[in-house]
């Protein structure tokens, strides 16, 4: 946006110096003020008006801290992480004793043992009542040949994996919130700068407006036309830099859930470089490689299914438990001789076993082993993928945000000299020895210089919190946590 920016300004220099006013003078053509003094571009930006009600500004720490409890990304990480939660309470739950209540009720004609009879029994079909049953069963395991034992600690990995996911979000917050924070600032400070030549591009149309209508020999119609076909890309330009402003503090209304209408501002009104020492790319890749969020998931997953090849493994051998059963069973129609199912009577009964449990679909259970076992192998070679891209990442990262840093400082020098030129053309023009083409040359590459060091560092800034977010750790803490000098980067060569 900035260099295109720097184009328009080009572009208007073209004509601005051959729009003569009707005095025949040169109109001039201020920097800061009437005067293109050298050190007007260098002076500080007028206060800004104090905001609307409507308008909330906030630091940039206040986002942070309210984007992560409001946000929906944070909200979706954490019941993602419950889930896993749920998991572990489920596999805990397994070594405990699981209990089966059974009841049923059926009416019936009056039974009752009659040794006489060819069953045993008389049934009188004119008197009718109930008979119910109640009972209840407990299995408690015993042994499972590490079945359980495999399954907690998949569940236990399955934590791991929701903490790591969760931290992805919150990094991934981080990097969207210094997007729409810095890009807001960076609208900003182009819009101030675009805010002038559209003043510049006004002017120019009225004078050649005013040539035009008293047919002055001045009027040059090529000219004219130039500018009016400059004037429409210089002001695309400008919407495009609304369309960069509008996303980034609705980006920011939305990483808040504010209600739409209400205008969120950062505190601050200058881009300026954020202040970090860039640490050798092996410090950052240590941390990476240990603690990386993306890495940590996928390797918790990895770890989770192994052990969950583990649990299918174990599935094929049988499991020891104690059974306990009791049961009441009454009646007011049936003899207390009655049998009911086989030898059940009206009454109490209660047993307990250790019993043998083997289910024995051997072929399916081997299936889902082999299948269990082929995912975890998949798992491991996705974490071997991961790492390999986190090491690219880092380290591209980490070149791009040294090439930053030193483009900022040679753009701060070139945007030095451009200031020095201008100096000394303007000397010159005013001296009568210098043309006014040549001021606005020195103008615009003063401006180009300024809007390509602001996108600069807006990228530099940028760059900070997308490798902390790789690597899962701020950069800036880790600097500061460094000795000076111990382990800085290289400069670029």
């Amino acid at each position: 946006m900035a260099r295109r920016t720097a184009t328009a300004l080009l572009a208007l220099a073209l004509v601005l110096p051959l729009a003569p006013d009707a005095a025949g003078q040169t109109p001039t053509v201020a920097t800061e003020s009437a005067t293109p003094d050298p050190a007007a571009p260098e002076a500080a930006a007028p206060e800004a008006a104090a905001p609307a009600p409507s308008v909330q500004r906030i630091s940039f720490q206040e986002l942070l801290d309210e984007a992560e409890r409001t946000s929906p990304l944070m909200d979706a990480a954490r019941s993602g992480r419950g889930i896993f939660e749920a998991k572990l309470d489920q596999a805990r739950a397994a070594r405990y004793p699981s209990f089966k209540l059974e009841a049923g009720i059926a009416p019936s004609p009056k039974i009752q043992g009659d040794a006489d009879s060819t069953f045993g029994v008389s049934i009188d079909l004119s008197e009718w009542g109930y008979v119910y049953r109640v009972s209840v069963t407990m299995v408690q395991p015993l042994f499972t040949f590490g079945k359980l034992r495999a399954l907690r600690r998949a569940a236990d990995h399955g934590i791991d994996v929701g903490q790591a996911q969760t931290e992805v979000a919150r990094w991934e917050l981080r990097y969207r919130a210094a997007q729409a924070w810095y890009g807001v600032i960076l609208a900003r400070e182009i819009a101030s700068i675009i805010a002038d030549g559209t003043k510049w591009l006004d002017k120019a149309e009225a004078r050649m407006s005013r040539l035009r209508e008293e047919d002055s020999p001045d009027y040059d119609q090529m000219e004219h036309l130039r500018l009016k076909t400059r004037s429409a890309e210089f002001y695309e330009l400008e919407a495009r830099n609304h369309e960069l402003e509008t996303a980034s503090q609705e980006g920011m209304r939305l990483l808040l859930s504010r209600p739409a209408g209400q205008r969120i501002e950062p505190d601050v009104d200058a881009l300026v470089p954020l202040d970090v020492e860039i640490l050798p790319v092996e410090r950052y890749l240590e941390v990476a490689m240990g603690g990386a969020p993306g890495v940590r998931s996928a390797r918790s997953e990895a770890k989770a299914l192994s052990a969950l090849a583990d649990a299918k493994r174990d599935d094929l051998w049988p499991e020891i438990a104690f059974i306990a059963d009791a049961r009441i069973t009454d009646s007011n129609v049936l003899g207390e001789n009655v049998e009911i199912l086989g030898t059940e009577t009206v009454g109490v009964s209660a047993g307990f076993l250790f019993a043998l449990r083997w289910r024995l679909d051997v072929p399916q259970k081997l299936a889902d082993f082999r299948e269990a076992r082929a995912k975890a192998r998949l798992a491991r070679d996705k974490l071997a993928i991961a790492r390999s891209r986190l090491e690219l990442e880092v380290r591209r990262l980490h070149q791009k945000l040294v090439d930053k840093q030193h483009l900022i400082e040679v753009y701060e020098n070139s945007r030095k000299a451009a200031q020095g030129w201008l100096t000394a053309t303007w000397d010159l023009y005013d001296g009568g020895f210098g043309s006014f083409r040549d001021v606005m040359d020195a103008l615009v590459q003063f401006y180009t210089k300024k809007l390509g060091y602001l996108q600069v560092v807006h990228e530099h800034d940028i760059l900070v919190y997308e490798l902390s977010r790789a690597i899962g750790a701020d950069i800036v803490e880790m600097a500061r946590a460094t000795p000076p000098g111990a382990g800085a980067a290289p400069a670029p060569q």
